[in-house]
């Protein structure tokens, strides 16, 4: 009897395996922060040079982080911590940090010490340990993700998980690429295949946070028309015209945009071609 309860139970784990991941395996992101990621942390973090995206990004979440009350944020696959610096920068949150690719855990660490972050708070764990999932239940009061559920073939399950891990009236926040239309035609084939395109539109996205009871509070395309930093290109001649279309964009048409943003209070994005989709959710 005991044989066929651990077949059984052993049957479970590997269907649990296949369900929760099916686009992404761990050596695709320890290779990807094999990297050096100094000069791009340093850009990325520059407040001088700071992109439209992570601004009107910010600009949003100001509007629902509550900045007396709410004291801490953990980012789920957080490497190479760029995000969890700007947390603590623009809203004094307390950061903490989830990552199972070694290398991007190593890199995230020597990254956030210039800032001031200790490393214990960044945990080298695997997202699906229930043990980890235990130990920080009702914990944070924001649960951030970008780039990450939209490798998973059921990402409500994943939101689910997110929301185990803040306090009664936190919040979930989720970005994802916008991998379709234009985007999708600047996209290689080979990236396009480790992604659940399915989810990349609002009224889907909106759907998975509502699957997993969550309050909806905002849900829309996120960081202008389109963003030229998300093509990608193989052909050397294209390469150069994508590096000199990314530059005017970062000094003329980012800042234009930030006017824009500042007397409206309105994000111009659309559907076709903006880089990404954003969902935050109060946790009931």
């Amino acid at each position: 009897m005991n044989s066929q309860k651990n077949f059984l139970r052993l049957i479970s784990k590997n269907i649990e395996m296949e369900k929760k991941e099916i686009f992404v395996e761990k050596k695709h992101w320890d290779d990807i922060y094999a990297g050096n990621f100094s000069f791009s942390n340093y850009v990325s973090n520059l407040g001088l040079l700071r992109s439209y995206y992570h601004f009107v990004l910010f600009a949003i979440l100001g509007r629902f982080v509550k900045k007396d009350e709410m004291k801490s944020v953990i980012e789920v696959g957080c490497a190479p911590g760029n995000y969890l610096v700007k947390f603590k920068k623009y809203f004094n949150l307390m950061p903490y940090g989830l990552e199972y690719s070694e290398n991007g855990h190593q890199k995230t660490i020597k990254n956030l010490t210039k800032y001031g972050i200790p490393s214990a708070s960044i945990f080298l764990n695997d997202f699906f340990d229930d043990g980890f999932l235990e130990k920080n239940k009702d914990k944070y009061d924001i649960a951030f993700s970008t780039g990450f559920i939209e490798h998973f073939d059921h990402p409500e399950d994943i939101v689910l998980r997110h929301a185990k891990l803040v306090r009664k009236d936190g919040l979930v926040v989720c970005l994802i690429p916008n991998k379709q239309y234009i985007n999708a035609f600047f996209t290689t084939k080979e990236s396009l295949a480790l992604h659940n395109r399915k989810i990349m539109n609002v009224k889907e996205l909106k759907n998975i946070f509502e699957k997993s009871n969550l309050e909806v509070l905002y849900c829309n395309y996120l960081g202008c028309i389109f963003n030229v930093g998300l093509f990608q290109a193989k052909n050397p001649i294209v390469k150069i015209i994508h590096t000199i279309a990314f530059v005017f964009q970062r000094i003329f048409m980012d800042n234009l945009q930030k006017i824009y943003f500042k007397a409206t209070g309105n994000d111009l994005v659309s559907k076709y071609s903006s880089p990404s989709l954003i969902c935050i959710a109060r946790k009931p």
